[in-house]
């Protein structure tokens, strides 16, 4: 059986951050020194005096891969149309590849691979498979995943191998597998006699890598808050400051209230208001300021007040109101609103001056 290598490798391997990353690269770059390798090898087992332990051990090794070959039959295309070779990485993508080089050309990218047949035993587990399982193949090979570990069914990447084994389709995902210790990202392919061909890779150093640049990312971000808040706190006080300077430059009476009308008499407003009339802060607070009104204007600021209130209109008035020494002054007041981003009144602020 022949396969493209590209078509191949495409087909069983997960997708990689880099191109230099991904099987293909690796595979086309090792697959002519590799096969001349697995050859000597084998002519040095056959030939070595060595014990039977060695051959018996080359012999199993070569028949499990051999027994993969066959089952990766699923991969040969119809018809894969193939570029014309235009750079070195092209023209080793067009090499007839037989199942046996696939195998080991996959153990080179340092992805695990494991072979499950129709009723779930495995039947081929590679070196990386072995070490990331952390299980030998001879602890594996003829027994069911479920036997081997029964925690398996918790696993994000359970729900796609039965969906792979009973639906005959394709399915990948990338988790924290917490029964392995590590980040997998995993890829289930259909077989050709009714078994599941699992390829699964270690992503935790990734994982982590893009954890920590999101940590210093977002611990960046907060130090620019942090830093921009205060600023924004010292041009605050710096703006206080330069309002109480002209208010007191200007012999301005400032007064708040909230939004039904009540005055506020906060610490700024209490300075100039009460400093004005004499009256205690917590007697000017609500509509306790209109006692300093004379009598005769009382009532009618009064219902302008609650009017505007009511509109939210400006407020502006002009009243008599009696000073600290007893004597009383003309006063214009004025106040506008101050509304939220949903133009809903928030307060009022406002101003009296003496025009005497």
């Amino acid at each position: 059986m022949k396969v493209s290598l590209n078509y191949a490798l495409n087909t069983l391997t997960p997708s990689y951050q880099t191109e230099s990353d991904s099987p293909a690269s690796v595979a086309a770059l090792a697959i002519r020194s590799m096969n001349r390798r697995i050859q000597t090898k084998c002519a040095r087992i056959g030939d070595a005096p060595d014990t039977a332990g060695r051959a018996a051990t080359a012999a199993s090794r070569q028949s499990s891969i051999r027994a993969l070959a066959g089952r990766l039959s699923v991969l040969e295309p119809e018809a894969v149309p193939t570029p014309a070779p235009t750079s070195v990485r092209a023209e080793t993508e067009t090499l007839p590849l037989c199942a046996t080089d696939l195998a080991a050309a996959i153990e080179l990218t340092g992805d695990g691979l494991a072979a499950f047949d129709a009723a779930g035993r495995y039947t081929y587990v590679n070196p990386v498979a072995e070490r990331i399982l952390g299980r030998s193949a001879g602890d594996l090979l003829g027994r069911s995943m479920t036997e081997v570990f029964p925690e398996f069914t918790a696993d994000p990447a359970y729900p796609h191998y039965i969906q792979t084994k009973e639906e005959r389709t394709k399915s990948s995902c990338e988790a924290y597998s917490a029964l392995f210790r590590c980040w997998l990202e995993v890829r289930c392919v259909p077989a050709e006699d009714g078994g599941v061909l699992l390829l699964f890779r270690d992503v935790t150093l990734r994982r982590l890598q893009q954890k920590s640049l999101r940590d210093t990312l977002e611990t960046q971000n907060r130090r620019h808050a942090a830093l921009a808040l205060k600023q924004s706190a010292v041009r605050t006080q710096a703006s206080d400051a330069r309002f109480q300077a002209l208010v007191a430059a200007s012999a301005l009476v400032v007064w708040t209230a909230d939004a039904a009308g009540n005055a506020i008499m906060a610490e700024g407003d209490a300075q100039t208001w009460c400093a004005y009339t004499g009256q205690e802060p917590e007697e000017a607070r609500g509509l306790g300021w209109l006692d300093a009104v004379h009598v005769r204007d009382r009532a009618d600021v009064l219902a302008l007040w609650k009017e505007c209130v009511g509109n939210g209109e400006p407020f502006e008035v002009l009243m008599r109101v009696r000073r600290t020494d007893g004597r009383w002054r003309r006063l214009l007041s004025r106040s506008v609103s101050v509304r939220d981003a949903d133009g809903a009144v928030r307060e009022w602020i406002g101003t009296c001056t003496d025009i005497e």
